[in-house]
């Protein structure tokens, strides 16, 4: 049994380098359905979206038979969320298949097999693969009792995603050539004419590329 319809993604992410959790559905699941709300319960309740939380796991919670199955796309490495994943499972009682790999990889994936991909959920890494999911048009609105669980800094103007946890990223600065006043107050002002040929990062990481 299906709780979710599969042509769309519904998608959970933080802006700023962050991990990301898609739920596939094009239409609403049913009422009975513990889906998004009961799931989106696992990262940090209230306004707190930006906190990473440690996986609590009850070895007395057992799965609810007869409540369907889910399948996951994950963008993020098995040994960072797999005791979410059982986390889930116990608190849901759902069977969750989970398929790992890269973020760009997963939402290529998707969008090659539109309607017809088996995924339920996508967890990315990246903000980058959720807007190339968005800008095809393969995302839906989230119910608003999980849109009113993250600070509105840290979700989708449209609804369509939330954050689930994120990074901070800082800058490291010369004292002796720049004043702390004189440092740039946004990422973006990295690009300005005034910083050209005075800023460094290396090359093979991925923390400017996705934010």
């Amino acid at each position: 049994m299906r709780l979710v319809n599969r042509r769309r993604i519904l998608a959970a992410v933080l802006g700023g380098g962050s991990a990301a959790l898609f739920w596939a559905c094009g239409e609403e699941a049913p009422a009975s359905a513990p889906a998004p709300d009961s799931a989106a319960s696992t990262p940090a309740p209230g306004t707190g979206a930006g906190a990473v939380l440690e996986p609590v796991i009850d070895d007395a919670l057992e799965p609810t038979p007869g409540r369907g199955s889910l399948l996951l796309y994950s963008g993020r490495n098995e040994d960072l969320v797999a005791p979410l994943i059982e986390q889930a499972r116990a608190e849901l009682g759902l069977e969750i298949g989970v398929r790992y790999g890269s973020s760009a990889g997963q939402a290529a994936a998707i969008l090659e097999e539109g309607d017809s991909s088996p995924a339920d959920l996508f967890y990315s890494q990246d903000a980058g693969s959720i807007g190339a999911l968005q800008k095809a048009g393969r995302l839906s609105d989230l119910p608003r009792a999980v849109l009113d669980l993250v600070d509105p800094r840290f979700r989708s103007r449209d609804g369509q995603w939330v954050g689930i946890s994120g990074r901070a990223r800082v800058f490291v600065y010369n004292t002796e050539l720049i004043a702390a006043d004189e440092l740039p107050q946004s990422v973006t002002e990295l690009t300005e004419s005034s910083w050209e040929g005075r800023t460094g990062w290396a090359p093979g990481n991925g923390s400017f590329q996705a934010f």
